[in-house]
C-alpha cells in the first residue's frame, strides 16, 4: 500500500504538469480566437461599408469560415484533452473516492473501498474472496471486462481507460473507464491487479449534448455567408464557448486544490502509519506524535489545534487552547469510548458553504479516530503480553533462586532483585514480620533511598494503609491512586501514574510479612496479572516456609543423631549384650561387650553366626528347635536361661530375653533382645549346692560329734550366713539388672507413651516403691509444669505454674535431689521452695535431660515412711530418667519426622500441583498469542508446543492426584492424550481409528515424561500427515515391558514418508525432540517405511535422577 501511495502521488504530479501546459495551450487558443473575432469584426465593417464588395469578401468570409472552423477544431482538441485531464485528475482521486477494487492472481477479490459497495449496490461479504465475474449475482461477467482481464492486461501489465458499457439490474445502463495495472509484490512470485472504474454514463451524455451543439454551431457558420445576423450569432456563440473555457479552466483549479488538499490528508494518514511501526515506541509517544501532525491536513494549519484524551490521560499540540471552533470524535477500544479527539480554529475564519470545518475533514478525523482506537487494542495488547512475559520470567527467576538459596535474606533481596531485573515491576519491597507483627527485616529493589523513610517506619511497628490491610485480609490489596487512599505512605509520591499490588507472605496459615510491588496503572486490575502476582507471593511464602521448616529439620536432625548417638553409647557401656537376629537367627548387630562375654568382636559373628552356633554342643539341637518354636509363633520371651561357648572354648552361661521385630504386614524381619552373662552366678549357685551337701554329710555323721564340731559349726554357719547376704547382693543387683533392661526394652518396643508409663511404674515397683510416682514436663515459655503421668494417693495435678516447685527447683539445679519433711521445711522457710499439694514425708526427684538440657523430672515421694527412699535409689532412678528423657526424646522425634513427611509430600504435591498450573499458563499465553499471528506455519509451531506442555503437564497432574510420587498410571495418561490430540486433528472420528494396546500400566515418573512427548509427536504426525484429504486409516499404539527392557511401536496405514527421505538427516524440531528423547533415555530408535510408516523405540529401565532424586 506505501509503495501503491506513493505511486499514485508520482502520477499525480505528472498530471498537475500535464494540466499546466493545457492551461498554456488553452491561453494560445483563446488568442487566436481573439485574432478570429477581430478579422470577423473587420469583414463586419467591410459588409457594412459596401455591399457590392459581397461577393469578393465571400471568398474571404469563406477563408475566414475555413480559418474559424480550424480553431474551432483546434478549440475541441484541447477541450478534449482538457476533459481528459480533468477525467485523469479525478480517476486519481477515484483511487481513494471512486469504485477501487485489488483483484489476487486468479481474479478475486482481495479488497475493495467503500465507494465500490455503494455504486454497485453489493455488500462486503458478497464481495471479498468472490470472483470478480461473479459479483452481484454475475452481474459482472461482462465480456469487455474478461476480454481486458484475460486477454489484453497479461500481455500490456496495463491498461488505460478502457470503455464498457453494461446494463445492471440495481443501477440500469453505466458507461465505465476501467484502469488497470498488474502490481508485482518485493519478491516478484506473487502479483495483484489493481482495477480503477470511472462512471462516465454522465459524461457521456454531456459530449453527446456538445456534439450536437457543435452541429448547431457548424449549422450557424454555414448560414453566415447567408446573413449578418447569422454572423451575430455565431460571435456571440463564440463568445458563449470562451466563457465555458474559462469556466473549466476556473474548475480544473478547484479540482487541484481538493486534491492538494486530499494529499495533505493522505500525508497526515500515512504518517501515522509509519509512527506505528517505530520500534519499541510507547503508546503515549504515539498518541503525543498523532496529536502534533494532526493540524497539518487541514485547510488552514497555521491557525488549527489539536486535543487528544485517551485513557484518562491529555495529549496536547503545544498551540492548544479551547475554542468555540471546535471538531471531535470519538476513540473506540474493543467497542467502548477510551477518549476523544478535538481539533479546533484557534481564530474565526469565514465560513464556507459546509460550516467552518469541511465534510473531507470530518470523514478525515473519523478515520484518525477509528485507526487511532485499532492501534490502542493492538498496542494494549502488545504492551499485555510482553508484560506478562517478563513477569514471567521474573517469576521463573524467582522459582530457580529458591531452589538454589537457603540464606532467607539474600533469599527475599534475590526475589526483590530478579522481580525487577526483567522490568515486569517497577520496584517491590518485602517485610518480614514475626506472629506480633513487628518487623524482622526487608528487602527492596528499584526504590533505593526512596525506601528509607518506610523502613524507619516498618521499624517502629508501624505499617502503611496497604500493608494493614493485606495483614487483615486474605488475597491481594489493590491500590490505584496512592496519594488519595495512602496518604500516610513515604511512597505515595513516587507512584505517579502507577498501580500497587500489596499481599501477605502466607503459607499453611502462617504469615511471614508483606509483599509489594508497582505495576502500570493499565494492568493493575487484570485478572492475569493478579493471578501472577499472587503465584510469586506464594512461591515466595513458601520458600520461607521450607528454609523454617529446612531449620527445624536440621535440629531435628541433629537431635536425633545425638540421640542415636546416646543409645549407641548406651549400648556400647551396658553391661548387658544388646543384639539382633534376622528371621534365620543370623546376627545383623552385636553391641561391643561381647567380647567380654564371649571373646568375640562384633565383626566376627555379625553375618557370619547364627545365634545357636554359639550354643554348647551337647545343648545346640535342643536349644535350637525351642528357638524356632518362639520363633513360629511371633513371641516374646524372657530369661531364657541357655549354656554357650565362648571363642576360647570356656563355658558361659547367658540369660537371654528378646522381642519380635515385624513389618508392616505384621511378617517377621527378625528379634532384638539382651543376654547378661550369669556364669558366676551358677557358679556360687554350684557352690551352695555342693557346700549344702558337704553340711548335710556331717551333721549325719554322729550327734557324738555335735559338740565337739560346735565351734566349727558356727564359723560354718557365719560363713554361710555370708554367703546368702553376697547372694541377696547379687540378686538383688541382678534384678536391678533385670529391671533396667526390662525398662529399657519397653522404651525400644512400646508406641505409646501412656502405655510406656504404665510399664516403668510396674518394673520400677519392683526395687523401689512407687505408690507415688509422676513425670513432670517443663514448659520454658510458659513456665509451667505438665504431668502426663501422675499417680498419687492425696492430689490430683495435670498442670501447675513452675513457681518455687520442688519440681522447678530439680530443674533449675540440673541435679537429683533427696529431700525428707525436714529438708523441705529449712527450704521452705529459706523462700527457696514452696510446696505445692499435700505435704510429703520423704521426696525424691531426679532431672530429665536431653542434650543437657532438662526438660522435666521423674519423682517419687511418700506420705508415711520418712525412710522409704535412700541414696541408693537415687542412681536406679537416674538410669530410669535417662530411659524416659530418651523415649521422649524419640517420640517427639518420630512425631517431627512424620509431620516432616507428611508436610514434604504435600509440598511435594503442590510442586507438581504448581507446575501443572504453570504449564497451562503457558499454554493459555501460546493460545493468546497465535490468536494474533495471521502466519499459518507459525500457529501451526504454537499449536504444536501447546500439546506438548499439555502432554508435560498431564503427567503432572497425575502425580499431585495420586499419593504415589514416584509413579504414574500411564496406560489411562496415554488415553487422555490420545483424546485430546485426535479431537484437536481429526473433526471426523470415524475417519482415522486409534489402536492403544499399552500393556505398561504403571511408569517412573522419570520415564513418563519422554516417552509422553514421544508419543504426542508420533500421534500429531500421524494425525496431521498420514491421513490427508478424507483417506481413512488406523494408528496402532503398542508399550510393553519385558524385564528391565521397554518396547514402544507407533504405526500408521498412512501414505509413509518418502523413501528418500533420510531419518539421520531430519531437521523437522519434532523429528529432532524424537532423537533427543531416545537418546535422554539412552534407547534407540528405528523408522520403517513399510506400508506406511512405523517407528519402534527400545530402552532399558533406568533412573534419570530428575524428580525421583527431588
Amino acid at each position: 500500500m506505501k509503495d501503491k501511495s506513493k505511486q499514485l502521488l508520482d502520477d499525480l504530479m505528472k498530471k498537475f504538469i500535464q494540466l499546466e501546459n493545457t492551461e498554456k495551450e488553452l491561453q494560445a487558443a483563446n488568442q487566436q480566437l481573439d485574432a478570429s473575432n477581430q478579422q470577423l469584426k473587420a469583414s463586419e465593417q467591410q459588409l457594412k461599408a459596401a455591399i457590392q464588395q459581397l461577393t469578393a469578401s465571400e471568398q474571404q468570409l469563406r477563408a475566414a469560415n475555413q480559418q474559424l472552423e480550424a480553431s474551432n477544431i483546434e478549440i475541441r482538441k484541447k477541450e478534449t484533452e482538457a476533459v481528459a485531464a480533468k477525467e485523469f485528475a479525478e480517476n486519481i482521486i477515484s483511487t481513494l473516492r471512486e469504485p477501487l477494487l485489488i483483484l489476487d492472481a486468479d481474479l478475486k477479490v482481495i479488497t475493495a473501498n467503500e465507494s465500490f459497495y455503494k455504486t454497485f449496490h453489493v455488500s462486503k461479504k458478497d464481495t471479498l474472496g468472490s470472483f470478480v465475474f461473479e459479483l452481484g449475482n454475475n452481474q459482472w461477467d461482462i465480456p469487455a471486462l474478461r476480454k481486458l482481464l484475460l486477454e489484453t492486461l497479461p500481455d500490456k501489465s496495463e491498461i488505460v481507460d478502457f470503455e464498457v458499457e453494461h446494463f445492471f439490474d440495481d443501477i440500469g445502463q453505466k458507461t465505465m473507464l476501467l484502469n488497470s495495472r498488474e502490481l508485482k509484490q518485493q519478491d516478484g512470485n506473487k502479483k495483484m491487479i489493481l482495477l480503477a472504474i470511472e462512471d462516465i454514463t454522465e459524461r457521456k451524455i454531456a459530449e453527446k449534448k456538445v456534439r450536437a451543439a457543435n452541429q448547431q454551431l457548424d449549422a450557424s457558420n454555414q448560414q453566415l455567408r447567408a446573413s449578418e445576423q447569422q454572423l451575430k450569432a455565431a460571435n456571440q456563440q463564440l463568445t458563449a464557448n470562451n466563457q465555458q473555457l474559462i469556466a473549466s479552466e476556473n474548475e480544473i483549479k478547484k479540482y487541484a486544490h481538493d486534491l492538494g488538499e486530499r494529499n495533505k490528508e493522505l500525508n497526515c494518514l500515512y504518517s501515522i502509519s509509519k509512527i506505528v511501526e517505530i520500534p519499541d515506541i510507547s503508546l503515549d509517544e504515539i498518541v503525543q506524535r498523532i496529536v502534533n501532525i494532526i493540524p497539518s491536513a487541514w485547510q488552514y494549519p497555521e491557525n488549527i489545534c489539536a486535543k487528544i484524551i485517551l485513557l484518562k490521560k491529555e495529549f496536547k499540540t503545544e498551540n492548544y487552547k479551547e475554542s468555540t471552533w471546535k471538531l471531535s470524535s470519538d476513540i473506540i477500544v474493543k467497542r467502548k469510548i477510551a477518549g476523544k479527539i478535538e481539533v479546533c480554529y484557534l481564530e474565526q475564519i469565514t465560513d464556507n458553504d459546509e460550516g467552518p470545518f469541511l465534510k473531507a475533514e470530518e470523514i478525515l478525523l473519523n478515520s484518525i479516530t477509528e485507526r487511532l482506537g485499532r492501534i490502542v487494542e493492538r498496542k494494549l495488547a502488545e504492551d499485555k503480553i510482553k508484560h506478562i512475559n517478563r513477569v514471567l520470567r521474573a517469576i521463573r527467576n524467582v522459582n530457580q533462586l529458591i531452589t538454589k538459596e537457603n540464606d532467607r535474606d539474600k533469599l527475599i533481596k534475590g526475589a526483590c532483585d530478579n522481580l525487577i531485573e526483567t522490568r515486569g515491576y517497577f520496584n517491590a519491597w518485602i517485610a518480614l514480620l514475626d506472629g506480633s507483627a513487628k518487623y524482622i527485616t526487608s528487602a527492596e529493589s528499584g526504590l533505593g533511598k526512596d525506601f528509607l523513610p518506610l523502613l524507619e517506619l516498618l521499624k517502629k511497628g508501624k505499617l502503611t494503609a496497604c500493608g494493614k490491610k493485606s495483614l487483615k485480609q486474605r488475597g491481594i490489596v489493590v491500590t490505584e491512586v496512592l496519594f488519595e487512599t495512602c496518604g500516610d505512605c513515604p511512597l505515595a509520591d513516587k507512584y505517579a501514574g502507577r498501580g500497587a499490588l500489596s499481599i501477605r507472605l502466607e503459607f499453611e496459615g502462617k504469615i511471614f510479612g508483606i509483599f509489594c510491588v508497582s505495576i502500570p496503572l493499565q494492568f493493575i486490575k487484570q485478572k492475569e496479572e493478579q493471578y501472577l502476582f499472587n503465584e510469586v507471593a506464594t512461591d515466595i511464602a513458601f520458600a520461607l516456609h521450607r528454609l523454617e521448616d529446612e531449620e527445624k529439620r536440621k535440629q531435628v536432625e541433629k537431635s536425633l543423631q545425638e540421640s542415636e548417638e546416646r543409645f549407641r553409647q548406651i549400648a556400647d557401656n551396658s553391661q548387658e549384650w544388646i543384639w539382633e537376629v534376622d528371621a534365620n537367627g543370623l546376627y545383623t548387630y552385636a553391641s561391643p561387650i561381647v567380647k567380654k562375654i564371649l571373646g568375640y568382636e562384633p565383626e566376627e559373628i555379625v553375618g557370619k553366626k547364627h545365634f545357636y552356633d554359639l550354643f554348647y554342643p551337647e545343648d545346640r539341637k535342643k536349644m535350637k528347635d525351642a528357638a524356632f518354636e518362639v520363633f513360629a509363633k511371633k513371641l516374646s520371651f524372657r530369661e531364657f536361661s541357655n549354656r554357650n561357648i565362648s571363642k576360647t572354648g570356656k563355658e558361659i552361661w547367658l540369660l537371654t530375653s528378646g522381642v519380635p521385630m515385624l513389618d508392616e504386614k505384621g511378617e517377621l524381619l527378625g528379634y532384638r533382645g539382651a543376654d547378661i552373662d550369669i556364669t558366676e552366678r551358677k557358679k556360687i549357685e554350684e557352690e551352695i549346692k555342693e557346700k549344702s551337701l558337704e553340711l548335710k554329710k556331717q551333721f549325719e555323721k554322729s550327734e557324738k560329734q555335735r559338740i565337739a564340731t560346735l565351734s566349727v559349726l558356727s564359723d560354718l554357719n557365719e560363713t554361710t550366713r555370708n554367703l546368702k547376704a553376697e547372694i541377696k547382693e547379687r540378686k538383688q543387683a541382678e534384678k536391678i539388672q533385670e529391671i533396667l533392661y526390662n525398662i529399657s526394652k519397653a522404651v525400644n518396643t512400646t508406641d505409646k507413651m501412656p502405655e510406656l508409663y504404665n510399664k516403668i511404674k510396674a518394673f520400677l515397683g519392683e526395687i523401689i516403691d512407687t505408690t507415688n510416682f509422676f513425670v513432670a514436663l517443663y514448659n520454658e515459655n510458659k513456665d509451667t509444669i505438665s504431668l502426663p503421668y501422675f499417680i498419687d494417693e492425696k492430689d490430683d495435678h495435670e498442670i501447675f505454674p513452675a513457681g518455687k516447685s520442688l519440681t522447678k527447683y530439680v530443674i533449675k539445679k540440673g541435679k537429683p535431689f533427696l529431700g525428707t519433711k525436714d529438708i523441705i521445711s529449712d527450704l521452705t522457710e529459706k523462700g527457696v521452695v514452696e510446696e505445692i499439694g499435700y505435704p510429703s514425708l520423704i521426696w525424691l526427684g531426679v532431672p530429665l535431660k536431653v542434650e543437657n538440657k532438662v526438660i522435666g523430672v521423674i519423682a517419687v515421694q511418700s506420705y508415711d515412711d520418712p525412710n522409704l527412699y535412700a541414696e541408693k535409689d537415687i542412681e536406679i532412678l537416674s538410669f530410669v530418667s535417662d530411659e524416659i528423657a530418651l523415649a521422649i526424646n524419640k517420640k517427639r522425634t518420630e512425631e517431627q519426622i512424620r509431620k516432616d513427611l507428611k508436610e514434604k509430600t504435600i509440598l511435594l504435591q503442590e510442586v507438581h500441583h504448581r507446575v501443572k498450573n504453570n504449564m497451562q499458563i503457558i499454554s493459555s499465553l501460546l493460545n493468546m498469542q497465535s490468536k494474533l499471528i495471521e502466519n499459518e506455519k507459525v500457529r501451526e509451531l504454537l499449536d504444536s508446543s501447546k500439546h506438548r506442555i499439555y502432554s508435560m503437564s498431564l503427567v503432572h497432574e497425575y502425580v499431585y492426584k495420586t499419593e504415589d510420587m514416584a509413579n504414574i498410571d500411564f496406560n489411562t495418561f496415554t488415553k487422555n492424550l490420545i483424546l485430546r490430540l485426535r479431537s484437536y486433528y481429526v473433526k471426523n472420528t470415524e475417519q482415522v481409528k486409534i489402536i492403544n494396546d499399552i500393556k505398561v500400566d504403571s511408569l517412573d515418573l522419570n520415564l513418563s515424561i519422554p516417552c509422553g512427548l514421544i508419543i504426542n509427536e508420533l500421534i500429531s504426525n500421524s494425525l496431521r500427515h498420514a491421513f490427508p484429504g478424507d483417506r481413512k486409516g488406523e494408528i496402532y499404539i503398542f508399550f510393553n515391558r519385558l524385564g528391565d527392557k521397554y518396547t514402544l511401536i507407533i504405526k500408521d496405514n498412512g501414505i509413509g514418508i518418502p523413501e528418500t527421505a533420510d531419518f539421520e538427516n531430519m531437521t523437522g524440531l519434532g523429528m529432532q525432540l524424537i532423537k533427543i528423547l531416545t537418546s535422554q533415555l539412552r534407547g534407540t530408535v528405528e523408522l520403517k517405511q513399510d506400508k506406511g510408516t512405523e517407528f519402534v523405540i527400545k530402552f532399558k529401565e533406568i533412573q534419570l535422577g530428575t524428580y525421583g532424586r527431588f
